[in-house]
């Protein structure tokens, strides 16, 4: 990234899943959102996801998976589209580093036959001589002049896709924790591993410290065939890390990921719900620090009033202002809505007592 600290300026979603026309007109490198129950903060953080994840031409089944349903494609398709309307393309537009970029979907009868297609038929997979002609998905990826086209059909959980056309840079890789993603132990062993060869173990037991002050240093061991965690307290023998409870495990892997994956995205549903309020404002301070360092960009979901003014407190603390927004979703007659709040706007709001959640 360059400018290079966060990649994304600006995002709307129009007629996809719960949006049928959200605007968040400017984006910071770290962005808390909040909302009431059932106002869209984890759609949100899914459908920026599948944005990034335009490449892979089954993407979009995430946007269900994410919520561990199963997934069939012609029962669940018409899903992804605002109150089920999918006479009507659903998009993804933002501005970024590169311009203009756009994500669609667009449900038709009948893909496009070969013959439409700008390409000679003799060279044209098998797969997409199945897909000409059925009912499915049309996805488009756009940056600024740069498209490219791929078609999707399938039948139960399979999805047939073909890519037509692939012009555009590849996005920056995106990476979300969610209550169902941040339980996968492999992955989360592979950031770790990763921040650990890449001489960052410092940043990690700083992490950890903030949480647990005697902690002296960190191994990966084989436990019965399987790399686990294991944390040094000065007692007699190691302990495992999740031994110390969800929020020092949970700190630890985002902190894994930060300082592994420069020049990405993170996405964050709730992770604080696991931290203790009072560890709060240093666990954002250290987190903010980390992302500005490594050049990741924040998306991160909360209820808590308590992790937002930790949040608040800390970019202000530290002169960063301009790094962090608060943006509270609002469910209205008209769909979601988007209300920006800066840092002092948000201090404000909780001295005086004004509910921003």
């Amino acid at each position: 990234m360059s400018n290079r600290n966060f990649y994304m300026r600006s995002l709307k979603i129009k007629n996809l899943r719960g949006f049928r026309d959200l605007n968040i007109p400017k984006l910071r490198q770290v962005n808390f959102i909040g909302g009431l129950n059932s106002s869209g903060k984890s759609s949100l953080l899914e459908c920026i996801f599948v944005f990034f994840d335009r490449k892979n031409v089954g993407s979009f089944s995430r946007l269900i998976q994410f919520r561990n349903l199963p997934f069939d494609f012609f029962q669940q398709i018409h899903e992804l589209f605002y109150q089920f309307n999918d006479r009507i393309e659903a998009s993804i537009e933002a501005e970024s580093i590169h311009g203009k970029e756009k994500l669609s979907f667009k449900y038709t009868e009948r893909l496009p036959l070969l013959q439409n297609l700008n390409v000679p038929a003799e060279i044209i997979p098998q797969q997409t001589l199945q897909i000409s002609g059925q009912k499915g998905l049309i996805i488009s990826g756009q940056v600024d002049s740069l498209k490219d086209e791929m078609y999707a059909t399938g039948q139960g959980n399979q999805i047939n896709g073909h890519v037509v056309s692939s012009n555009t840079p590849r996005p920056p890789r995106c990476f979300i924790f969610t209550a169902l993603t941040r339980n996968n132990h492999a992955e989360n062993i592979k950031f770790f591993s990763s921040a650990i060869q890449n001489g960052h173990k410092d940043k990690l037991l700083e992490c950890l410290r903030l949480l647990r002050s005697e902690i002296k240093n960190i191994e990966l061991l084989q436990i019965a065939g399987q790399p686990v965690i294991y944390v040094d307290i000065g007692l007699q023998r190691l302990l495992p890390l999740a031994d110390l409870g969800d929020g020092i495990y949970f700190a630890l892997i985002i902190a894994s990921c930060l300082v592994s994956n420069e020049d990405s995205i993170l996405l964050l549903d709730e992770f604080d719900a696991c931290i203790h309020y009072s560890k709060l404002e240093s666990i954002w301070n250290l987190i903010s620090k980390l992302a500005s360092q490594f050049h990741v960009q924040i998306f991160a979901t909360s209820h808590s009033i308590e992790s937002i003014s930790a949040a608040a407190l800390g970019f202000e603390k530290n002169q960063r202002l301009n790094d962090f927004s608060y943006i509270r979703l609002d469910r209205t007659d008209d769909g979601v809505t988007a209300e920006i709040y800066e840092p002092k706007e948000i201090r404000q709001a909780i001295e005086r007592e004004w509910e921003v959640r």
